[in-house]
């Protein structure tokens, strides 16, 4: 009875890597930017969940960053957008905002490296 389980738990698991896996990984500049932006906006609440995927516009002289995140603001959990505008590199944000919204699928995706996933 054991085999069967072990057939199930490695078909889910394929199934879950398959998924985690539908956008591409950021570059270290991208990674880099991302981190930024979430740092420019950090202190504005009590604590920052930000999901994994975030949208990109990779249009131009800048990147443009789309995180959806959760915040807690009062006590209370809500969910937020944050956008900014980086440098290329990602080293500098040169602007940044905040929506009491979550931001839509738009644009190329890419998913946060996290060690160990």
């Amino acid at each position: 009875m054991k085999t069967p389980l072990l057939i199930l738990s490695a078909c889910l698991t394929g199934a879950l890597s398959t998924t985690a896996l539908a956008a591409p990984q950021s570059s270290t500049s991208e990674f880099r930017g991302y981190n930024a932006c979430l740092d420019a906006e950090a202190d504005r609440f009590e604590k920052l969940m930000p999901t994994r995927t975030y949208y990109l516009n990779d249009d131009g002289a800048n990147r443009t960053y789309y995180i959806n995140a959760k915040a807690l603001v009062d006590g209370a959990w809500t969910t937020v957008g944050i956008s900014c505008d980086t440098s290329r590199n990602g080293r500098e944000v040169l602007s940044s905002r905040t929506v009491d919204s979550r931001f839509a699928a738009i644009a190329p995706s890419a998913d946060v490296q996290v060690a160990g996933q």
